[in-house]
């Protein structure tokens, strides 16, 4: 019952078009690739049948489909859908005729006893001139194509057909639905079908309209991927193909990238939406504890390090006074001085405190409570001199070097390779005093 009240509709909807001249194909105000290839498709069978037939669609036409020329089809206006009228007091005009001349139409304009300029004519459209509207998947007049606003103007004095793949039609004279179709196209495919007998010579499907129909079957199918793919639809894309459509030229354009516009001024830019981006979650980085902090300090000074040579000597003597520290662990042991210090194991972070200390290879070292540049040696029993000339000169040809490298800078000069700050020294530069040999004290080592 349903399959002939289908036959019924499609033959009214065949009659319909064969007695119409004037043809609008009308879109949704959001259309899907299968839809827009459609509207390009019946409109050019429309035309080589010698029917004026227009397509309007007002949005942005998808990158996807314009290897099928659709600026060529499409109308983002209903200027052309309307009269134009040039209006004269009729006491002015004799006749009137016109000539074809070459790309121009002439009218030409016999006065009638005056003269004729262009202050004495006046200009206006005229209602539309359509005389059947086709609707493709449009539920209802509100989900009509922008640009079609003035709907009831334009349908007053036309038939509408309705034809839809989904949810029926809400408005028209015919309705023409059908649900086990795949798309919209497989369905103006069957009308184009029929109308090929009306062609007086030549084929109506030929392989324009037949890339157009082939471009709605992929898309609406996703490249005969989904559970729209049936044998229908595979005879159909075979026909197609068999009639010039490029199947793989259509996939391609259909895979591709989604085009974004450069950036503009942000007041003045319109908002575009954005693709969907899908973002891989980071990889987890290792937390620092909350209460550590890092300091980072510059080489000691020449001054600074012979200040700290003479604290170092009575060091292992003089007891220091107590005072508040950061707790000692357990586990390690502590120096032999009356002021407690932390150890840390190689590269671990300072403890934040009153006073950070840390000690690394038998030794300690302190900053100071008001100013952490400056390092106060703490060291231990087992301490060797050697270890403490060691460092000292090691620290000393730091200290150069940095020095040296500010000056250089300052005056643009390169500076020399014997002073690189990245490579310990046993030795003082040419031109600089060595310390004094320390007394018996501790062996230390300070983090760079």
């Amino acid at each position: 019952m349903a399959e002939s009240q289908n036959m019924g509709e499609q033959q009214k909807i065949l009659d319909n078009i064969r007695g119409s001249e004037n043809i609008l194909i009308a879109l949704n105000n959001n259309p899907t690739i299968d839809e827009l290839v459609t509207s390009l498709a019946l409109t050019l069978a429309l035309d080589k049948l010698g029917k004026h037939a227009t397509a309007i669609f007002s949005g942005k036409v998808p990158d996807s489909i314009e290897f099928l020329g659709p600026e060529k089809t499409f109308e983002t206006n209903t200027n052309s859908l309307q009269d134009f009228i040039i209006a004269l007091n009729k006491d002015k005009a004799d006749h009137l005729r016109y000539k074809i001349d070459g790309d121009y139409v002439k009218v030409f304009i016999t006065p009638y006893r005056t003269t004729i300029d262009e202050s004495d004519l006046e200009f206006s459209h005229g209602e539309y001139n359509i005389d059947l509207v086709i609707a493709l998947d449009v539920k209802t007049v509100d989900d009509l194509d922008g640009a079609l606003s003035e709907h009831g103007r334009i349908m007053h004095n036309a038939r509408v057909i309705n034809m839809s793949s989904g949810e029926a039609g809400k408005f028209g004279d015919v309705i023409w639905t059908d649900t086990n179709v795949s798309s919209i196209s497989e369905l103006v495919a069957r009308v184009i079908e029929d109308l090929r007998g009306d062609m007086q010579e030549g084929e109506l499907l030929d392989k324009s309209i037949a890339q157009a129909l082939l471009t709605g079957l992929v898309a609406a199918t996703e490249r005969f991927s989904n559970n729209k793919t049936t044998p229908e639809v595979m005879s159909l894309a075979s026909k197609m193909m068999s009639l010039g459509a490029d199947q793989q030229a259509i996939a391609q354009n259909l895979a591709r990238p989604i085009s974004i516009p450069e950036a503009k001024d942000v007041d003045s830019a319109p908002a575009v939406p954005s693709p969907e981006v899908v973002i891989a979650p980071a990889e987890p980085q290792p937390k620092k504890p909350v209460d550590n902090l890092v300091i980072e300090h510059k080489a000691p000074t020449i001054q600074e390090i012979q200040h700290m040579k003479e604290e170092l000597a009575p060091a292992s003597e003089a007891p220091k006074p107590e005072s508040a520290e950061t707790s000692v662990p357990d586990q390690q042991p502590l120096t032999p001085s009356t002021t407690p210090s932390v150890f840390l194991a190689p590269n671990e972070e300072l403890v934040s405190g009153d006073e950070v200390r840390s000690g690394v290879g038998g030794g300690s070292f302190t900053y100071g409570e008001h100013d952490p540049s400056k390092v106060k040696i703490e060291p231990i029993a087992d301490a060797t001199e050697d270890g403490v000339e060691d460092k000292v000169n090691e620290l000393l040809g730091v200290a150069l070097a940095e020095e040296n490298r500010d000056d250089n800078q300052a005056g643009g000069l390169p500076m020399p390779p014997e002073f690189n700050p990245n490579m310990p020294m046993a030795t003082p530069p040419e031109g600089v005093t060595p310390p004094p040999p320390l007394g018996d004290v501790g062996e230390f080592k300070l983090p760079a």
